[in-house]
Parts: structure tokens; sequence; C-alpha cells
């Protein structure tokens, strides 16, 4: 705490809507008819069965229920991917989670959002001139050069 301020506001996240994310999340993985049993996912990320079971109960307020360790939730999140990361992420923050090639340090994800957004940008601007044109020319081939990238790294 710096020269004693501190915020005087609620967490912007509760706990019971993070758990309650996360449970949602799981749940679309994990479980009876699913993609996974809990064991399975214990097995593979070293979380206990216990503490996945418990972050899968949907009422927050139950004794049931227990939050992820931040570690767990990492692993969880590693081994199953973006889909889950977006799943509990989208409601809480507004954003989503994507799965880099091997290799790829973030930059080029990073690049790759910038020129989407760009192009986003220019298509729901009036600037429709050739100038304009041009100088997204650029950014259209990267984009088109990544999405190949990413779809032979998928094959």
């Amino acid at each position: 705490m710096a020269g004693g301020i501190s915020a005087n506001i609620a967490c912007t996240v509760s706990r019971s809507a993070m758990g309650e994310a996360v449970a949602r999340g799981l749940r679309l993985f994990i479980g009876r008819g699913r993609e996974f049993s809990v064991k399975i996912v214990a097995n593979r990320t070293g979380v206990p069965d216990r503490a996945i079971e418990s972050a899968m109960v949907l009422d927050t307020d139950s004794e049931d229920w227990r939050p992820l360790k931040p570690e767990y939730l990492a692993a969880l999140g590693r081994f199953l991917g973006p889909e889950f990361n977006s799943a509990w992420m989208v409601p809480l923050c507004d954003q989503a989670a994507v799965a880099l090639p091997d290799g790829d340090d973030g930059e080029g994800a990073l690049r790759t959002v910038e020129d989407a957004v760009t192009l986003a940008r220019h298509d729901m601007g009036d600037d429709r001139s050739a100038v304009a044109s041009a100088r997204l020319r650029p950014v259209a081939l990267r984009l088109m050069v990544s999405a190949g990238r990413h779809l032979r790294a998928a094959a």
C-alpha cells in the first residue's frame, strides 16, 4: 500500500460470480456426458479430484463449494484449452483466450488481433479512399498469412 492510500470500493468481480463462472466453464467439459471425467482431468493436470468437484458446484453458498487455487485454475486452463478459459473469462472480464502456436511468444497473436481491429474500424468507418485501402492492404495480407499459419498448425 503506497502512502497509506487504498481503494475504497469493492472488487469489481465478486467471489460468487467468479465461482459460478468457473463452475459453468468446468461443466462444459467435465462430467457425465461430457468430454472428460473428473478422474481423467485430475490425472492429467495434477489437480485433486475433490478440488475439481468442489469448484463445479454452482451454488457458491453451498458448503460443498470451494474456490480453486490459482495454480489449479491455470492447470485446468492449460489442459482444457482456450475454450474453457474463455467460458469463465467472457462473462467476468469481457475478454477471451486464444491458443498460441508452438514457439509463439504472443507477439504474433497480438499483431493479428491489432490487425483485425484495424480492419474492423476501417470497415465501420466512412474512409473508403484509395489511400486508406492501400494502407490496409498489408494489414489484410498479414491477417491472411497468420490465418494460414494457424490453419496449417491445426491440421
